[in-house]
């Protein structure tokens, strides 16, 4: 007598059932949702809130509600250009990201002249020290990150 040979494919879908199947398909998309959710959290690095930003510099620089709305704009202006300078730069690979640190950086320094042509001695004075403080917090976040990846063991 011959045995009948079952597919190997059949095989397997006898042994998967409907929920095995479900729990794979809500695990793929909980695993989705969480890699999405992180790349929309380093995009919001590149594209600060104007609003945030304004609030912050109008409670610590004591703004005038002029001074609030034209800085506003500037920093609205600024956001559109870097979302611009980011797509531009982002998928260049090493020389790409070379250029977008030096357009970066040229934003952030014409940004910086606008901005103080708006202000008053006093306010300049404020605006470069929390200038300088949040470099120096930013120096100390890559210093911490680079200690971190130093410190992996695989």
């Amino acid at each position: 007598m011959k045995k009948s040979q079952t597919h190997p494919l059949e095989l397997l879908s006898q042994r998967i059932s409907l929920s095995s199947l479900l729990c794979f398909s809500i695990v793929l998309m909980l695993v989705t949702l969480a890699f999405f959710h992180d790349a929309l959290a380093f995009r919001r690095q590149f594209a600060p809130d104007p609003e945030r930003i304004v609030a912050k510099l109008s409670e610590e620089l004591q703004l005038t509600d002029t001074q609030v709305e034209q800085i506003r704009t500037i920093f609205e202006n600024q956001t559109e250009k870097r979302k611009k300078i980011f797509e531009e730069y982002s998928s260049q690979g090493r020389d790409g990201r070379r250029a977008l640190r030096e357009e970066m950086r040229a934003l952030k320094k014409d940004t910086d002249s606008q901005i103080a042509t708006l202000l008053t001695e006093e306010q300049i004075i404020k605006y470069e020290a929390l200038q300088e403080e949040r470099a120096q917090k930013m120096r100390e976040r890559r210093e911490r990150s680079r200690k971190g990846a130093g410190d992996k063991t695989y």
